[in-house]
């Protein structure tokens, strides 16, 4: 933000952009490893699940 010599200030949106652009590049680049990583998530919990229904459970008794 620039102060001119009235006191009116203004802002170069040019620069603004720049930063703009670079925050929404790095957004980008942990969605896209979020998104990695919950696919593996979802993965590990598929097998498990998968292993838990081969196994019966029962009730011990007392």
């Amino acid at each position: 933000m620039n102060t001119d010599q009235d006191g009116y200030k203004s802002v170069d949106y040019i620069k603004l952009s720049v930063v703009t652009m670079q925050a929404v590049k790095e957004q980008n680049e942990i969605i896209i490893a979020q998104e990695s990583n919950i696919k593996e998530l979802e993965n590990r919990l598929s097998k498990i699940e998968s292993l838990l229904a081969g196994k019966r459970f029962t009730s011990v008794s007392k």
